[in-house]
C-alpha cells in the first residue's frame, strides 16, 4: 500500500489561502455571468489580483 507524503508544513498557511482565493474568483466569475454589474466586475478584478499576488509569492519562495 502506498500512502502520500506528508504535507510540508512550508507553504501550509498559504495553499490554505490560495485555496480560499481561488473558490472567491470562482464564486466572483459566476457572479458577473448572472449580473454584470460594475460591483461584481470590480469584485472578480481583485480576486484575480488577490489569487496573482499569492501565487507569484509561492512561486518567489519556492526559489529562493
Amino acid at each position: 500500500m502506498t500512502t502520500l507524503a506528508p504535507p510540508s508544513d512550508r507553504f501550509a498557511v498559504l495553499d490554505v489561502l490560495i485555496a480560499r482565493a481561488l473558490a472567491e474568483l470562482r464564486d466572483a466569475r459566476l457572479r458577473c455571468a448572472r449580473t454584470s454589474d460594475r460591483q461584481n466586475l470590480d469584485h472578480q478584478t481583485r480576486a484575480e489580483a488577490n489569487l496573482n499576488a499569492l501565487l507569484e509569492y509561492r512561486h518567489a519562495t519556492q526559489h529562493r
